[in-house]
């Protein structure tokens, strides 16, 4: 892969383990309630309730579990794309 390093606070992460619990760490923070007001919070928990209404031509099953082997696959074909 070409993602080889990431720096967080001047400090240089270079292993891709690390590199992915970082991002996770980070994807985690940010998408937590602690960082939203009580307001969008309330919000939030009722829009969730919502079920999406998707019209599609394709076969495709949303919200399903996927293999280490297929994230791998679509980072890789993300990549060609950079």
């Amino acid at each position: 892969m070409g993602i080889h390093h990431l720096s967080v606070n001047n400090t240089e992460i270079t292993a891709l383990p690390d590199i992915a619990n970082t991002l996770g760490h980070t994807f985690l923070s940010n998408s937590s309630s602690q960082q939203h007001t009580d307001r969008f919070n309330a919000y939030r928990r009722e829009a969730e309730k919502e079920q999406f209404k998707y019209k599609s031509n394709n076969f495709e099953v949303y919200n399903s579990l996927f293999s280490l082997e297929e994230l791998k696959i679509a980072i890789e074909s993300l990549l060609t794309l950079l």
